[in-house]
């Protein structure tokens, strides 16, 4: 696989802004939650069924909720 352009992929998840950003989604709410907030995030090479993916690991803080 191309190393690059998977990290490219994934760094649109991780960007604190856009249409693919976590963040972003997290930031704009939701009736399920008050707020929530990104407190970590980090890369990491995972593998399934025998190929090699990055994967995003990010640690959530929810607040509130019903």
């Amino acid at each position: 696989g191309d190393v690059r352009s998977a990290r490219d992929t994934i760094a649109a998840y991780l960007d604190g802004k856009g249409p693919s950003s976590v963040r972003a989604a997290l930031d704009a709410g939701s009736v399920a939650y008050d707020a929530a907030r990104v407190t970590n995030a980090h890369v990491e090479p995972v593998t399934i069924a025998g190929i090699e993916y990055l994967a995003a690991i990010l640690d959530v803080t929810v607040m509130g909720g019903q």
